[in-house]
């Protein structure tokens, strides 16, 4: 039989969870933040000849601080885009202690060296809150995410009966891939939230495969209704094989650090 009392609860309750999504404290409507990501880039990457048993290993790792952008917009209840961008530059001196071939260009012993290493990161992402209240949103979310790599080495060698000789080589890599993961928010209350994120996707790139991982925990301090900051400590981690010709190769690059931020909401 149909029960008119029940129907009416239902459509009120369906009628008043939009009223709810607006008035989550774990949500804002839009939001622009910028800031500082203090991050620590290390990288560790090895190859071997396919014909002999030796392995030459490199490891670098070094802190530096860079601009991180986000841009957030929920123009539905449950529905989020955001956006993220954030780039990575640095360089090296040393000086070759063997023999060291790049593409064509061989570096010899004694070579003076300069080694140029730029990462660029973008992400585009979208996330459907499957869970919110007042206080607490989860969901899955997914994405694309670009990664730009660029290196370059160049240096100077003195060639007996010529004199100096400049050489240099440059490689480029570029992922594009999408992402999925899942993202929380908690509101202790109108000022101080704590937020989760895990991502993950894989990629098949030229001779080989990648995969990534992404975590980041943080706390985000409204002291004013639309401003406040963000803290949060982050991580990326690429796992890359290739086979090239005569080589068999693979590469572990990571970024991982605190990321301070000013965010303007409404």
């Amino acid at each position: 039989m149909f029960d008119s009392r029940l129907a009416a609860a239902l459509i009120a309750s369906l009628a008043a969870s939009p009223l709810q999504a607006e008035d989550s404290l774990a949500l804002d409507r839009f939001v622009v933040a910028y800031g500082q990501y203090e991050t620590n880039l290390s990288a560790d990457a090895s190859y071997q000849r396919k014909d002999r048993e030796t392995v030459r290993s490199y490891g670098v790792s070094e802190g530096h601080s860079l601009p991180f952008v986000e841009l957030t917009w929920r123009p539905f209840g449950r529905h989020q885009f955001r956006g993220a961008w954030f780039d990575h530059g640095r360089d090296g001196d040393r000086t070759l202690s063997e023999n060291v071939e790049v593409g064509d260009t061989v570096y010899p012993v004694g070579a003076e060296l300069t080694g140029e290493l730029a990462i660029k990161v973008l992400e585009v992402d979208y996330t459907y809150w499957a869970w919110l209240s007042r206080r607490n949103a989860l969901g899955p979310f997914i994405g694309v995410v670009r990664i730009d790599v660029d290196s370059a080495m160049s240096g100077t060698v003195t060639v007996e009966d010529i004199g100096a000789v400049d050489l240099a080589a440059q490689a480029d890599e570029s992922i594009t891939a999408p992402k999925i993961g899942a993202s929380y928010v908690h509101a202790f209350n109108e000022h101080l939230r704590l937020t989760v994120d895990v991502g993950t996707f894989e990629r098949s790139i030229p001779g080989g495969n990648a995969q990534i991982w992404d975590t980041a925990l943080g706390l985000e301090w409204y002291p004013w209704k639309n401003a406040g900051f963000a803290l949060r400590h982050a991580r990326t981690r690429i796992d890359a094989d290739v086979e090239r010709g005569n080589y068999d190769g693979s590469a572990e690059v990571g970024f991982s650090g605190w990321q301070l931020l000013a965010r303007l909401r409404w």
